[in-house]
């Protein structure tokens, strides 16, 4: 069997979204990258009731590094 190996994988992603602030749109992202499409109004289903807001599109991960760990 072969020997395992360690690496350690960073991706990046990007989504637009519609949002009153940018802490929102942080907020809104973090979501839509977990949930893969969010679309909140005041007092519904998001964490905090006051975020209004929504992903556009399609998430795209824009960046992959792979580096084997010494």
């Amino acid at each position: 069997m072969p020997e395992i190996q360690y690496y350690e994988v960073e991706q990046t992603r990007t989504v637009k979204v519609t949002a009153n602030s940018a802490a929102e749109a942080a907020t809104i992202a973090s979501e839509g990258f977990d949930k893969g499409f969010v679309d909140y109004k005041a007092g519904t289903e998001s964490s905090d009731p006051e975020i209004w807001g929504r992903t556009i599109g399609e998430i795209t991960v824009t960046n992959l590094n792979v580096r084997k760990e010494l």
